[in-house]
């Protein structure tokens, strides 16, 4: 597929943007795994070589992976989530509120405060039919 003539076709209205996206997406996916098993294949040739190299006119830099942290197992973390998720369920009802035209006012008489909300990019779903 041509990818730069497909878009050139939608563009001009020659081909359908639905079938196109399918199509993409389709590739892209096939994309995603064939560097999957190529960068194996990448990583297994390059494991007696320097942490820097030039092969085939490519200068390759190999590097170590990012150290991530994860908190789940830790009693004190759980806790502090727990506490967390009961103050931002809070604050989503002063939100739902504060959106109808009301707001939470606590015992004090203090207006509650409301969560900045921001969404997030529209979404579609192709799937062909056999």
């Amino acid at each position: 597929m041509n990818t730069e003539q497909l878009l050139q076709d939608v563009m001009d209205g020659n081909e359908s943007p639905f079938k196109a996206l399918f199509e993409l997406k389709q590739q892209l996916a096939t994309i995603k795994t064939a560097i999957e098993v190529v960068e194996v294949e990448a990583f297994n040739q390059a494991e007696y070589e320097d942490k820097t190299f030039i092969k085939d006119g490519y200068k390759i830099e190999k590097r170590n992976g990012a150290k991530r942290w994860n908190f789940k197992a830790c009693k004190d973390y759980q806790i502090a989530k727990d506490n967390l998720s009961e103050i931002e369920d809070g604050l989503k009802t002063n939100y739902k509120l504060w959106e109808s035209g009301k707001s939470a006012v606590d015992e004090f008489g203090e207006v509650g405060d409301v969560p900045q909300v921001t969404y997030s990019k529209d979404s579609m779903i192709i799937k062909k039919i056999k």
